[in-house]
């Protein structure tokens, strides 16, 4: 991953007033690149073979062309029956490409997706439209609960009203889900708004409401769950350690 990094990061840098002699030019990747590889120097990317799934075509494709015009290159292999079918109906495929695509096993009322969700749609209500009825921006816990105390008094329940725009946003009111999915989601909705509102309410009152002790937004795809540090067994480590020594002996370290 070091290695990873740091390829991204001279490349990044190589728009920065470098000579032309300087700059990286080409870039050898495996899939991985697929994922959250956002390059602007990226114009011109070759596909040796095509992905399995449209899915990961897509996302492969995506790397070039962030920000000027590019090309995507798709290098067939001729002994490969699906690959042949991919070249013979190339138009055809791309005229439905987003119809071919896997459909992801969870929706937006499932539970984990709701409890990571809501807290950045509820700083977003709070920060972009309950914000617009306060004399200031709700941007920390102590503007909040001013701003609580400022609606009671008004008669409006801060409360029920947030809950129903995230239900509204959730789509538990929407019939296209079932009934039962529904009323689950309804239940997480409230259970989680009810642990956002106590961080709210108990936090010191110039923490921001976006920081990560207390609403903690979603801000990366990436940012699910912690990763965890992945250890080779026994009677594979030499292989590790080979590789590792290959790599740094060609780096002439």
């Amino acid at each position: 991953m070091d290695v990873i990094s740091e390829t991204i990061d001279r490349v990044d840098a190589d728009t920065r007033n470098r000579q032309f002699s300087a700059k990286l030019h080409s870039i050898i990747a495996t899939s991985l690149i697929s994922h959250g590889v956002d390059l602007e120097r990226i114009n011109a990317f070759f596909m040796a073979g095509m992905p399995s799934k449209q899915s990961e075509y897509i996302q492969a494709s995506s790397r070039s062309a962030r920000s000027h015009a590019g090309m995507v290159f798709c290098v067939f292999r001729p002994n490969d029956l699906r690959e042949r079918s991919q070249y013979q109906y190339f138009i055809q495929n791309h005229t439905f490409l987003n119809h071919l695509v896997d459909p992801v096993p969870i929706n937006r009322l499932t539970s984990k997706v709701i409890e990571r969700t809501v807290p950045g749609l509820l700083a977003g209500l709070l920060l972009c439209v309950h914000s617009q009825r306060f004399s200031s921006t709700i941007y920390n816990c102590k503007a909040y609960r001013d701003y609580c105390a400022d609606m009671t008094t008004k008669g409006i329940d801060v409360r029920r009203e947030l809950i129903g725009q995230l239900q509204r946003m959730v789509g538990v009111d929407w019939n296209y889900f079932p009934l039962v999915a529904r009323q689950k989601a309804d239940a997480v909705i409230n259970s989680q708004f009810d642990y956002c509102e106590h961080l709210l309410q108990s936090s010191a009152g110039e923490l921001k409401i976006k920081d990560e002790r207390v609403l903690n937004p979603l801000t990366s795809f990436r940012d699910i769950e912690e990763g965890i540090p992945l250890m080779p067994a026994t009677e594979t480590g030499w292989i590790f350690a080979s590789v590792e020594t290959s790599f740094h002996q060609s780096q002439g370290k």
